[in-house]
């Protein structure tokens, strides 16, 4: 059911909607907004032929009350040949949904009138799943050749996580009108476990509508408005008041819609005992089909990363005695008693020359399989300590590497006409919206995104992209009233000051190679690596000492590099450098 009851369609290309969509990028990607004013934005035709696709398999859903009156509408999508997936608070019990209908093609035609539509009969005596907490039904429909005409929209097994600002598509029947498209104006502004949050500029959507991505794969079931509420949780008016259900739903300030994950919803289904019937009914669910763009071309390297990560059960997660050996003979010429300037000129080349391997940046191919894996081989977010698994975090990150590609693609098309200075912007402002899971400790910013460093895996950590876009490219900072965090998960952040909730003697080690490894790159400034603050990376260093993962990431860099992180091999060093070469 609707939780609004206005809804409007927006399919707008005007001008000033382009640049105000642009200038907000720009807001969140720090740039200028003259720099972005009158930037492409283009989608090929094909993306229109893939809606339509996509919406073939949206219904009309007719709920009806015992005794044939109808009492409303919900809208609800095939996800397989025969099943069909909306909202549990559209249809919440078998009962109900026995003596309701779901109708396909009631849109408006090229004439602008709605051509001939389709309903069918549920059936939940075939199938009938539900979770209130999730707010999904999944629920057979009767069994009828005419249903294959309109396709179904799997529910993909390899979660699918948008990232924050990316745009998403919602296919709906708002107050069972005639099916609309809100296209590419809802933008995710939160990701939670089970939901995600979206801003659009319209009133909260159909209950049960399909939400897409810009590859037009469901990665949400819409479900609800989010209203603004005050600091009693009381909801709250457009005019600012406390809201009273006396006073009407259109009177309600809207913050965001909110769809429950479509991973979450599929481990839900997974998790059901089903019969051999229904699991035959099952057939198509996690699957590809031909409702949905073609899918996507088997990934060498992808593949490589998930062998990677699968022989890791096998190996010697970390064998101490080789390694210290290996730390022997890599620092056999090192003079420990020089003083602090002079020992920090022999580390500083020893790292540098023994760095003969440089690698791009590629943290799903590099990072992720092997070098960021805890003992327990899944990877924790080097800020919050959540944990990921790694197989969910490879593919996404590969995920996400294709569309930079696809977009980039896009833009070296029209270099000519945007110049090669406007295109750089694009590019940055690419990567800004579609980051990968992975944190560098010394922000890409303070090195202008040069190699080797920005590949340099000694300080590339996992972080879960809402981290890593909440500390920017803020420097560390200790903060006397840390436990009034800002981010629950992350930390606290304050205009150029962030403290990470974990992590802090990790990131300090790798800081401090980092300043090793490239002296003179990042500078005392404001915005980078004050001088002032390496008495708190020291004490963070020394109150965190090295573990078995720090110690498992050194060597397995080492194997790949070449080279080693002297403050994991010798924590006691830390001290005894002076560190402030490493510093322009």
């Amino acid at each position: 059911m609707n939780t609004a009851n206005r809804y409007h369609s927006i399919l707008q290309a005007t001008e000033q909607r382009y640049t105000q969509r642009f200038q907000e990028r720009a807001n969140r990607a720090k740039l200028a907004p003259k720099r972005i004013l009158g930037s492409n934005d283009l989608v090929p035709i094909l993306y229109l032929h893939q809606a339509l696709a996509a919406a073939r398999p949206v219904a009309r859903i007719h709920i009806y009350s015992a005794d044939g009156v109808r009492l409303g509408y919900g809208t609800g999508f095939l996800a397989s040949p025969r099943l069909l997936l909306t909202n549990n608070h559209v249809l919440g019990n078998a009962a109900d949904a026995a003596k309701c209908q779901a109708e396909f093609n009631y849109e408006l035609g090229a004439s602008g009138n709605t051509g001939p539509s389709a309903s069918f009969p549920l059936d939940p005596d075939s199938l009938f799943l539900t979770d209130e907490e999730l707010d999904y039904t999944l629920v057979a429909l009767g069994p009828d050749p005419a249903l294959a005409a309109y396709g179904w929209l799997p529910l993909t097994e390899t979660p699918i996580k948008p990232m924050l600002g990316e745009w998403v598509n919602i296919i709906q029947h708002p107050n069972g009108e005639p099916k609309q498209l809100a296209l590419r104006e809802n933008q995710v502004i939160d990701e939670l476990e089970q939901f995600l949050q979206y801003r659009t500029d319209t009133a909260p959507g159909s209950s049960g509508s399909p939400v897409f991505n810009d590859h037009w794969e469901v990665v949400a079931l819409h479900h609800s408005g989010v209203p603004q509420r005050d600091g009693q949780n009381r909801i709250l008016t457009t005019d600012g008041q406390v809201w009273e259900p006396s006073m009407g739903e259109q009177r309600i300030a809207w913050k965001a819609n909110e769809g429950v994950r479509i991973s979450q919803i599929v481990a839900h289904i997974k998790a059901q005992p089903l019969t051999p019937e229904q699991q035959e009914l099952c057939a198509g669910l996690f699957t590809a089909t031909a409702s949905q763009p073609d899918a996507a071309p088997a990934n060498p390297e992808l593949d490589a990363a998930l062998a990677t990560l699968a022989e890791a059960a096998g190996r010697d997660y970390y064998n101490a005695t080789e390694d210290q050996a290996a730390a022997q003979a890599y620092y056999q010429a090192v003079q420990a008693d020089a003083q602090p300037a002079d020992f920090y000129a022999q580390l500083s080349e020893l790292v540098r020359t023994t760095h003969p391997r440089t690698f791009t940046y590629n943290p799903s191919q590099n990072v992720y399989p092997w070098v960021d894996l805890h003992p327990d081989l899944k990877i924790r977010s080097i800020y919050s300590g959540q944990d990921f698994d790694p197989a969910e975090l490879i593919r996404e990150d590969f995920r996400i590497g294709q569309q930079r590609s696809e977009r980039l693609r896009e833009a070296l098309l029209h270099e000519a006409s945007l110049g090669r200075e406007r295109l750089e912007q694009e590019l940055d402002l690419l990567e800004t919206s579609l980051p990968y899971n992975c944190e560098h400790v010394v922000p890409q910013s303070w090195f202008q995104k040069k190699e080797p460093m920005r590949g340099d895996m000694h300080h590339l950590f996992a972080c879960e992209s809402g981290c890593n876009s909440f500390r920017g490219n803020t420097p560390y900072y200790d903060f006397p009233d840390f436990e009034e965090a800002l981010r629950d998960a992350c930390g606290k952040r304050n205009e150029d000051k962030f403290e990470p909730v974990s992590g802090k003697g990790t990131v300090a080690r790798a800081v401090l190679y980092f300043l090793l490894r490239y002296p003179g790159v990042v500078g005392n400034e404001a915005r980078e690596m004050q001088r002032e603050r390496l008495p708190m990376l020291l004490a963070w260093h020394n109150s965190s000492p090295p573990d078995a993962y720090e110690q498992h990431r050194n060597a397995a860099v080492h194997a790949q590099q070449g080279n080693r992180n002297p403050l994991i091999d010798h924590p006691e060093w830390a001290d005894k450098i002076d560190f402030t070469p490493g510093m322009a």
